[in-house]
């Protein structure tokens, strides 16, 4: 019992760390996000779709990477390399302010990484007998991160903090715990023999099994994903 929250918190924590180095560019000085960049849109816009797409393109490819043997064999490389190139692509980016174009690609290249971050993570609490009560513990992590990230961002450009500067130095602060946090989470006990008894053993999946488990359940799936969208665009 007490590995599940160890392994609920670091998980949790390291991943809404991540917040930090993608949600500090938008509290930027207005003078900087509100200068024109392409037609109408400002940089704030253009970060704000960079973001997004970057982060919906990323999806099918991680979905496919969570469920290869190749990920499981370099979990925790993997995952540590995606933290520290998503943090560095994107507070490195913020210094070019004589270049938007830069700052626009590096937000789209970061929030691609980092959009493969959360589902590899997870993949440590799946199989577990509690393994809904680690994921509430996520969620609960997120409804927070945002926030807090904007108001570290805000509090290092109050305190003096250059503006290009401010998304790496706030990034490189959170990227140290958030590492070490990984790490904790990757040296916790795996699922036990009966957590294995209770659900099932976490395993990978070959391309033709994933389009069996789709086909399979598509009647299931394209109702409930359709309906997170909706929610997700109304939030």
């Amino acid at each position: 019992a007490a590995w599940t929250w160890v392994v609920a918190l670091s998980c949790s924590i390291s991943y809404a760390l991540t917040y930090f180095w993608r949600y500090a560019i938008f509290v930027l000085p207005q003078e900087m996000l509100e200068q024109k960049v392409v037609a109408s849109l400002d940089l704030q816009a253009c970060f704000s779709l960079a973001f997004i797409i970057g982060f919906g393109a990323a999806k099918l490819p991680a979905a496919s990477l969570a469920s290869s043997s190749f990920f499981f064999r370099h979990r925790l490389r993997f995952l540590l390399g995606l933290l520290t190139v998503s943090m560095l692509i994107e507070g490195v980016g913020m210094l070019f302010t004589s270049a938007p174009a830069v700052q626009i690609t590096a937000v789209f290249i970061s929030s691609f990484l980092s959009s493969w971050i959360y589902g590899l993570e997870l993949t440590y609490l799946e199989g577990r007998r509690a393994t809904e009560l680690c994921l509430a513990v996520v969620t609960l992590c997120l409804v927070y991160a945002g926030n807090a990230s904007r108001g570290c961002a805000s509090l290092a450009l109050s305190l003096g903090c250059p503006a290009q500067w401010m998304p790496l130095l706030v990034g490189a602060i959170a990227w140290v715990p958030a590492v070490g946090l990984l790490i904790l989470t990757d040296r916790a006990p795996r699922p036990s023999a009966a957590d294995v008894a209770a659900r099932c053993e976490r395993g990978t999946m070959s391309r033709a099994q994933r389009l069996d488990f789709l086909c399979k359940y598509a009647g299931g799936l394209l109702p409930i994903l359709s309906s997170y969208a909706l929610l997700v665009g109304i939030r």
